[in-house]
């Protein structure tokens, strides 16, 4: 039986079965860090409850030690977390951040 050779569409992508591999265009170690960063800040379930607090509604860091029943020093902990991986920010009010 022959192989008969069919030609390539003009939108087709031809994939490499074999050879040396080769980093990939447009991705960074910048960015594999930052998603290392999130995904971290992310694996402990108290951030996710922090996170899940302040999604709906700008709360204070007492609020949240409230909310949550946790020592004010842990909460300022993963709340650090939080905004050192982009997934939170605060807004100063007086003496006081609101997240």
């Amino acid at each position: 039986m022959r192989s008969t050779i069919r030609p390539r569409a003009a939108n087709e992508t031809v994939i490499p079965r074999s050879g040396p591999q080769q980093p990939l265009k447009g991705v960074h170690a910048d960015s594999d860090t930052m998603t290392a960063t999130v995904y971290r800040a992310l694996s402990d379930p108290t951030r996710l409850r922090l996170l899940r607090a302040m999604s709906m509604d700008c709360k204070s860091v007492s609020q949240l030690v409230g909310e949550s029943g946790l020592p004010q020093p842990m909460v300022s902990h993963h709340l650090a977390i939080l905004r050192k991986s982009g997934l939170a920010r605060y807004e100063r009010r007086g003496a006081f951040k609101f997240y």
